[in-house]
């Protein structure tokens, strides 16, 4: 079989998502990888794996893993499921760890 008709192929067989389903891929594979590993160890190849993407669609939300947790840990805190430490939020705290 011709290479290019392959590719053609392939690419129709592909899986379109909305953003919307690409973010709640993203946001399951991070919430399950955190359940079987502390955030810091959590790699954006371990995310694209779980969250079943490619690292372009990640790279074009985030810039890199710490960007991602950094948002994950903020929309938490905004949800009020992890609380401020005094006048330093979570995900400031994580900032300045990373």
């Amino acid at each position: 079989m011709d290479h290019n008709r392959m590719s053609a192929e392939s690419k129709k067989t592909r899986i379109r998502r909305t953003n919307e389903q690409v973010d709640k891929a993203i946001s399951d594979a991070l919430t399950t990888l955190s359940g079987q590993m502390p955030l810091a160890r959590i790699t954006v190849n371990q995310l694209i794996a779980e969250a079943g993407i490619e690292a372009t669609v990640f790279f074009k939300r985030y810039s890199s893993i710490d960007d991602l947790i950094y948002e994950y840990i903020r929309e938490l805190e905004n949800e009020s499921c992890w609380p401020t430490t005094g006048n330093t939020s979570m995900a400031q705290a994580w900032t300045s760890a990373v």
